[in-house]
């Protein structure tokens, strides 16, 4: 558990940057509490789930270490990487494990209505009928109430619990930004697309979670077919195709045909013509949106480094140093 002296000493000490963030990770959480006072049973859905996450990943913690200990004894026993965990590497087995069953658990509730409703394939349904016309489910809300939980969570563990990687601060950044955008398209209604967002990135978030700890468990080789070269490749090709691909296609139809899409329920009326700041959330989640892809691009600039390194046959470790090495945090 984390002491209120941690929680104070985090604020008031550090680098200038990283106190913003903290502030910024508080003034997140009073912005969706404020949000979700206007919607009582999605703030107990919220809270459910707040706890539901804290408990489980206490119990999903013992379960990965007992399943990191059967491998290390019955799969790596006779094999290079039969020594694979030390508690640092033990610890990151078990972070990632539990970012998998959380994102795979989001996929599960974002599924069936993106799947049932189309929503994938076709822009136009996304804002048609506008955003302020749509009706709420409670399956969406279920998904966004989880989504939520799960972000607030993993950002004050980021800040106060997890090792700090080279990508600190840019992961810091993505969580508080995607915080706003999960909290702001709840209020203002923008549903849809905030349900099409959410899925591209636990999507592609799963392989990348079963390529880490193949990573970090040391299943690489002939000895292992090549399994973690192979997530590697698929982690890189979703990463493309789902965040560097699909979402600034989305963004583009968003920029350029929303307001059209809006349009299509009132022909015949312009005066219901919806022009761009009349769609709420228009501007502010298109900037946001935009951000998320800048980071989306690092983080893949990050991997095309870690196959070069591969594909040179450089040292293992420093390719995965690329994104495995500890921060540094200095005074300033």
């Amino acid at each position: 558990m984390i002491e209120v002296s941690n929680i104070l000493s985090a604020i008031t000490e550090g680098t200038k940057l990283n106190k913003c963030l903290t502030f910024g990770l508080f003034g997140c959480y009073f912005f969706t509490i404020k949000v979700l006072f206007t919607d009582s049973i999605a703030l107990i859905e919220f809270i459910f789930y707040t706890l539901f996450i804290m408990l489980f990943n206490q119990k999903l913690t013992t379960t990965l270490e007992k399943i990191a200990f059967w491998l290390q004894d019955h799969v790596f026993y006779n094999k290079h990487n039969k020594n694979a965990f030390d508690k640092f590497t033990l610890g990151r087995f078990k972070g990632q494990g539990i970012q998998l069953v959380t994102h795979t658990i989001g996929v599960l509730l974002a599924v069936p209505t993106l799947f049932q409703e189309g929503w994938l394939g076709d822009f136009k349904h996304l804002f048609s009928p506008c955003p302020v016309e749509q009706t709420m489910t409670h399956a969406i809300r279920i998904a966004y109430m989880f989504e939520l939980a799960s972000y607030c969570y993993q950002a004050f563990e980021h800040r106060f619990r997890l090792v700090k990687n080279k990508d600190y601060y840019i992961m810091f950044a993505h969580h508080l930004t995607t915080i706003i955008l999960i909290a702001g398209s709840y209020y203002l209604q923008c549903w849809r697309i905030g349900l099409v967002v959410l899925f591209l990135h636990d999507f592609s978030d799963i392989f990348l979670d079963v390529n880490l700890m193949f990573n970090q468990s040391g299943m690489e080789g002939p000895e292992y077919y090549y399994a973690n070269e192979i997530l590697f490749v698929c982690t890189a090709l979703s990463w493309f195709l789902f965040r560097l691909v699909y979402l600034p296609n989305l963004i583009y139809h968003t920029v350029i045909d929303g307001h059209r899409m809006c349009a299509l329920n009132h022909p015949g009326e312009p005066w219901k013509y919806p022009k761009c700041e009349g769609i709420p959330f228009y501007w502010g989640g298109v900037t946001a949106l935009s951000a998320l892809v800048v980071m989306h691009a690092y983080w893949f600039y990050l991997m095309i480094i870690v196959a070069i390194h591969i594909v040179r046959k450089s040292n293992k470790n420093k390719a995965g140093e690329t994104y495995e090495t500890q921060l540094k945090e200095k005074e300033e």
